[in-house]
């Protein structure tokens, strides 16, 4: 199939997958089609989403951007990324969206300074560059300095932030732990949101348990938002709108994203 063909069927599958109306059969299109085809054949496309602010790339920067939106020109974002290359994407965006009031770092962060060896396991996925040990040949790897959170952010900043992201590849354990010492100085309305994979804690001797206590015995709880991850899910999620994120009272054992409040309700609204 000529390149051109192979381009119109991405698109076909993309926008009924986005925009027709229903859900029948779009688990089977994102699985078998877009999921697959787009892993192992990136493309760089500029597009706009919803709250009009054009982004490229495979989710380099998006979240950065949406972020940019929120908080308005008045605002700020800090955005920390170990990888040279989407760093450099990063910027990229931010430049592509006349975005001046973006901090990106080419930093990792963790519990003390360290120079720490991320490895990627596959091609495939290129966001999973972690620090985790990989006992298989690795495509790549490389170098980057950590350190901690407090240390990358200013005083004013780490006072001040409302939102705060964690998604390290199952490094959460350092980076919370880095953040642990300034947790009583954050606005009494933060939330952080933290990816926690047991599996990858597991192998590098930490627990998932350690972030739900951490935040706890602080005063924060613990809400859990639906997301199961799969590829297949998108349509069915994005047919019924967001939904809540909920409190979580139970173990953390699967990949899981959680989000800790000082809100104490059943729902994080």
């Amino acid at each position: 199939m000529i390149p051109a063909l192979i381009q119109m069927k991405r698109d076909v599958a993309r926008w009924y997958v986005r925009y027709a109306p229903g859900v029948v059969g779009k688990s089977t299109v994102l699985d078998k089609c877009l999921n697959a085809e787009l892993r192992d054949h990136p493309v760089v496309r500029q597009a706009r989403n919803r709250v009009g602010a054009p982004h490229f790339g495979a989710n380099i920067g998006y979240y950065s951007l949406f972020a940019l939106h929120l908080v308005g020109e008045s605002g700020k974002v800090v955005s920390i990324e170990a990888y040279p290359r989407f760093h450099s994407v990063l910027v990229d965006q931010a430049e592509a969206n006349n975005r001046t009031n973006l901090r990106a770092v080419n930093a990792a962060i963790s519990d003390r300074d360290d120079v720490l060896t991320f490895v990627l396991a596959s091609s495939r996925n290129m966001e999973a560059n972690s620090i985790v040990p990989y006992a298989s040949e690795a495509k790549s790897t490389f170098e980057a300095q950590a350190r901690r959170l407090p240390d990358v952010l200013t005083a004013e900043g780490i006072a001040k932030a409302r939102v705060i992201k964690v998604d390290v590849e199952g490094a959460e354990g350092a980076a919370v732990r880095g953040l642990e010492p300034v947790l009583d100085q954050l606005r009494p309305d933060v939330e952080l949101a933290i990816e926690v994979t047991p599996h990858r804690m597991t192998e590098l001797g930490h627990s998932a348990e350690e972030q739900p206590e951490t935040f706890m015995k602080r005063g924060f709880n613990v809400y859990r938002p639906a997301n199961d991850y799969a590829a297949g899910s998108f349509s069915a999620a994005l047919h019924r709108g967001a939904q809540t994120p909920i409190r979580w009272r139970g173990q953390v054992t699967d990949e899981s994203e959680l989000i800790f409040s000082r809100v104490d309700a059943e729902e994080l609204r």
